[in-house]
């Protein structure tokens, strides 16, 4: 493998967290082995310009271990990684693969990502009702305060290249995927909040009346807070603010 800058400082485009999401030192929304990764970018990365060749394979290895065990977050770097052959051998259809399983866990950059590999046919044949489809859903993750975004753009841009038949057709299965994500989200979230109860946190969550997910756990005194796009974003923040805390 080349020795390749792997700046991780990947800026996305779509999920915006709202001031009181952050945290101190900053708002994460994942950890990717120490790779601290935040809604709209790699807040903390590694530049490996300079890294020996070892380094380069330690970093993505971490990665990949990390995707593989299903990080959403890990998924999508990884799959960016192998659309650009960035650091790693090329392979569109490997990064197809790991964004639709990212958006399948309510990834907005992911899925808006498998909406452009649809669209451009990049890993997988060029297809505008599916594109169509992936963008509605990103357009929808979070958009009640965001707004739809690049994401909504698209969509209304494709949708004036489809048949009536077509628009219905992706319509349907815009909502069963809709359900399909928030199903998963809801398994994810709840493994969150069995292990904060378990370590003693008490764990609300509420949706605000401008169609933030708040979430909020307290023990001790303490207390870790997030107010995201949506509940994916949300639960992880809390989690990585309930294990900043030191440990008494």
């Amino acid at each position: 493998m080349k020795i390749i800058s792997l700046l991780l400082v990947l800026l996305f485009s779509v999920s915006v967290i709202p001031a009181s999401a952050q945290i101190d030192p900053v708002t994460v929304t994942g950890v990717v082995n120490g790779y601290i990764i935040g809604p709209n970018r790699i807040l903390a990365g590694v530049d490996l310009s300079d890294a020996n060749l070892e380094e380069a394979d330690e970093l993505l290895e971490n990665i990949k271990r990390s995707a593989s065990a299903g990080d959403a977050d890990a998924q999508c770097l990884l799959a960016t990684l192998f659309l650009e052959g960035n650091g790693i051998v090329k392979d569109q259809s490997e990064a197809t693969k790991l964004y639709r399983m990212a958006a399948s866990q309510g990834h907005d950059e992911a899925q808006l990502k498998l909406g452009y590999c649809y669209k451009d046919g990049l890993g997988i044949p060029r297809d505008n009702v599916k594109a169509y489809i992936w963008f509605g859903v990103s357009a929808d993750n979070g958009g009640a305060i965001n707004g739809l975004g690049r994401a909504g753009e698209l969509m209304d841009k494709i949708r004036q290249t489809l048949s009536p038949k077509e628009i219905e057709k992706a319509e349907k299965e815009t909502e069963r995927l809709k359900k399909e994500i928030l199903d998963n989200e809801k398994t994810n979230y709840s493994k969150i909040i069995k292990q904060l109860t378990k370590d003693g946190w008490k764990v609300t969550m509420r949706k605000g009346e401008d169609g933030s997910h708040k979430v909020e756990a307290k023990k001790d005194g303490k207390t870790s807070v997030s107010s995201a796009p949506n509940w994916r974003v949300a639960f992880i923040a809390v989690r990585n603010q309930c294990e900043m805390w030191p440990q008494e």
